[in-house]
């Protein structure tokens, strides 16, 4: 490192707070908190704020709001959400461009986010070097998530300005990379595929009697093997194909049993599923637990599975199942194979309950080997995905560039 570097980290979006648990909230604050690490100054600029309200995921929400969007066409009140998301975009634009004369940073990195311009617009206005973090297709993801709009066609075009006009993006995965060099034809030098990561020192392994208080709270035995799921429990997750392929398994089989860890909007509906057939004692959820929390329960596990993933992003949980040195059954995706081999890290199948089921017999059936390649993996992520590492790249990349932009001014001035 050459220099301490002075960055303005930058999140555009009204409602992602930067003290959120959730995934993004993680995100944001490891990343800073790896720039300061390295010695770097960073400078917040959270549009959804960096102090947590409970209960408030959704400041602005009137029950006038409410009764609105329960009438009115869907189209139409996505068109009107995303015209309210423009106009606090020209807003914050001011407010980035007071900070970077207030603090005046070497570069701004940015956690991109949909229809949004107000980061790169000051960056360019100012002539300062810029760079966007994409965690997921936001055009795509809008639509799955929330439904169509009549701006799509103007996202559209602000998503390929996003990605064209920055001086570099940094993408989870490497489909996710293909995906915009397709989409929009954008150079594949213009982005770097950077995976989540870990941050090692968060990992504190508790001692024997902490974790024999714990199996005694969730009713498992030092003989369970016990097969484990960590993170928000939504369709896409798949924790329905991991039931339906623990119940074939563990009929006959006293010992096993199967621990979910987390909340979310299908929660009922799998507990439902669970106690059928008479699986109530055999498959624990422990409902929604604080983050410092799940690192104990991943601990009980002795299998640990993550059985469906979006074809674009980066599970976090991975990242913790190897921290932790635990044997994984993952899914055989792109995101997935950009951190792990199949057979040498752990075992990657096709995201259906008969592929699961396979793999969980075979795991169950030989969990040294499962052993050997959760140490092959946890030696990779310690060695290639903390979040420091990911600190270390960007500023790799980011110094290059001021070079090199320092050097086209030099060269136009003499």
């Amino acid at each position: 490192m050459s220099k301490k570097l002075k960055i303005l980290y930058y999140s555009p979006h009204p409602h992602l707070n930067y003290a959120s648990s959730s995934g993004y909230g993680t995100h944001m604050r490891e990343m800073v908190k790896a720039f300061r690490k390295l010695g770097h100054e960073v400078s917040l600029l959270i549009m959804g704020g960096t102090e947590w309200i409970e209960g408030k995921t959704n400041p602005g929400q009137s029950s006038i709001k409410t009764t609105i969007r329960n009438v009115m066409p869907s189209k139409i009140w996505e068109t009107l959400k995303d015209y309210d998301l423009l106009r606090f975009d020209k807003k914050a634009q001011i407010m980035v461009e007071d900070r970077i004369k207030e603090f005046e940073p070497d570069f701004i990195f940015e956690r991109a986010n949909y229809i949004q311009l107000s980061g790169l617009n000051a960056a360019k206005k100012y002539g300062i070097p810029h760079f966007y973090e994409f965690n997921s297709p936001f055009i795509d993801q809008r639509k799955d998530l929330q439904g169509d709009a009549f701006t799509i066609g103007k996202a559209e075009k602000i998503e390929k300005q996003q990605l064209a006009e920055t001086d570099c993006s940094f993408v989870v995965s490497s489909t996710l990379k293909n995906f915009f060099v397709k989409e929009y034809g954008i150079a594949e030098g213009k982005m770097k595929v950077l995976p989540n990561a870990i941050d090692p020192d968060k990992i504190k392994r508790t001692d024997a009697l902490a974790q024999r208080n714990l199996r005694e709270k969730l009713n498992l035995s030092e003989k369970d093997t016990v097969v484990g799921f960590v993170g928000s429990i939504f369709p896409w997750h798949g924790v329905d194909i991991l039931i339906n392929a623990f119940k074939r398994l563990a009929g006959d089989k006293e010992n096993l049993k199967l621990l979910v860890v987390g909340s979310g909007d299908i929660l009922s509906k799998l507990k439902e599923q669970a106690n059928q057939d008479g699986f109530s004692e055999k498959i624990i959820f422990t409902g929604r637990v604080q983050h410092e929390e799940v690192f104990p329960l991943i601990e009980l596990m002795d299998i640990t599975v993550l059985p469906k993933s979006h074809w674009y992003g980066s599970p976090v949980k991975l990242f913790e199942y190897g921290a932790l040195e635990k044997p994984i059954i993952a899914t055989n995706n792109g995101p997935v194979n950009d951190i792990m081999v199949n057979g040498k890290d752990g075992l990657l199948i096709d995201e259906n309950a008969d592929a699961l089921q396979s793999a969980l017999k075979e795991m169950i059936g030989n969990l040294e080997h499962g052993k050997v390649m959760a140490k092959s993996f946890h030696q990779k992520i310690l060695s290639n995905h903390t979040w420091q590492k990911n600190a270390e790249r960007v500023i790799e990349i980011s110094e290059k560039l001021i070079f090199l932009q320092k050097n086209s001014k030099n060269k136009i001035l003499n």
